[in-house]
Order: C-alpha cells, then structure tokens, then sequence
C-alpha cells in the first residue's frame, strides 16, 4: 500500500470492493497524500477537504468497478488521463499572451516564407547552390517553427486522442451500468492530472463526447451522438 494513505478501496462498510491497488494507482497519478500536519490551520483544512473527495471519488468507482471488465477498466483510465493531457495543452495554448495582432502577423510571416521557400525552390530547380540551397532550408524551417508557434498542433492532437478513447469508455460503461457517469470519469482525469491546476468541468468532458470520432476503420469522420444522464 502506498505509504501515508490509506486504503480507499474499501465500501463503507470496509468490506473489500476490489480495489486494494487504487493507492498506488494514486500514486501513480502523482496525486500526493493529505498533508494532515500542517501547521496553517486553513491548509490543514483544505488537505483534509482534499482528502475527503480523493476518498469520496474512489467510493463512487468502488460501486461500479465490479460490473466492469478488465477491459472496460483499462479503457475507463486511459480515457481518463488522456482528458488530463488534453486540459493540460488546453490551458497551456494561449494565443492572447501574444496579442491578436501580433499573432496574426506571425501567422503572415509563417505563409510568406513557406511560398517564398517554395518560389525560391521552383525558380532554381535542381540548379540550387549551396547559398541557394541554405536559404531554402532556413525558409522551411522558419516555416515549420511560426507553425508550431501559432497553432495549436498538440492541443488538437490531444483533444481527438481524448475524444477518441472517452467515447469508447464512456459506451462500454453505460452498457454496464445503464449510465455514462460522467461525473466520475471528470473526477478521474482530476486525479490523473495529479489534482494539479484547474479540474476539469463535467461541462468540458460533455463537450469531449459531442466532438467528431474519426473511425479507424472507414477513416470518415461522424458524430455520435448520446443521450446522457
């Protein structure tokens, strides 16, 4: 058991609800013990506040993780810390830091030396020289830098990944259980953030489940549309 906190995987009565490996999945997560001893009385409390719902969470999956697969598990705590990594690149893009206008020009510059490259690249042919040649590389590589400055390639990536596997989680779930749980897989990527920054919003995750799934099998994009509960 992981050191400084207790087995949370026990029902209220303290009988054993299969989960005996959630404190180290915790601490897996990065997700710290309570602080108890803290000598701040307003920190002791918000430690204890905090402890009380990592409980209160592990309790709620108690109840279902005995109608779920090993495979439904496995599904439920990737969808989980994928929806972690995509509020992470969520909250670390932002455009506005730079300004709408200087952004926009930066998105200017990016288009002007990717078609100069390729002006460039088509004027001379394979009669480049090495000036020529370097020039080229060094217009591509600005190219693909203002790129990776000004969108948001690895927010998207993990917003569709994110997508992806909470739709296949939050299916196999209800046709365990006759609902998505919503609740619970938002409180899951909290803890697999380490309950660091901002928690997700049930909102958030709903909007997740509305977006796009692209099949692996057709590779066409169509929306699946649930009720939730």
């Amino acid at each position: 058991m992981a050191k400084g906190r207790p087995n949370i995987g026990r029902d209220l009565n303290g009988n054993n609800s299969g989960l005996d490996f959630w404190p180290w999945q915790l601490f897996k997560w990065g997700v710290r013990p309570a602080n108890l001893e803290a000598k701040d009385p307003i920190e002791r409390a918000s430690e204890r506040e905090r402890e009380k719902q990592i409980q209160g969470i592990g309790r709620r999956l108690s109840k279902i993780w005995p109608q779920l697969s090993s495979s439904d598990r496995a599904w439920l705590f990737c969808a989980a810390e994928q929806i972690a990594e995509s509020e992470r690149t969520k909250n670390e893009w932002n455009p506005k830091r730079l300004g709408t206008a200087h952004h926009r020009r930066l998105c200017d510059a990016r288009i002007s030396a990717a078609k100069l490259g390729k002006e460039i690249r088509l004027l001379f042919g394979h009669d480049q020289d090495v000036v020529v040649a370097k020039l080229v590389r060094d217009l591509t590589g600005f190219a693909v830098g203002m790129l990776l400055a000004t969108y948001p390639i690895e927010k998207v990536a993990a917003t569709r990944a994110a997508t992806s596997l909470l739709a296949e989680a939050a299916q196999r779930i209800k046709s365990r259980t006759g609902r998505t749980h919503l609740k619970l897989i938002t409180d899951l990527a909290w803890l697999a953030s380490g309950t660091k920054g901002t928690p997700p919003s049930e909102r958030s995750v709903r909007y997740l489940l509305q977006l796009p799934v692209t099949s692996n099998t057709s590779k066409k994009k169509t929306t699946r549309n649930r009720r939730i509960r």
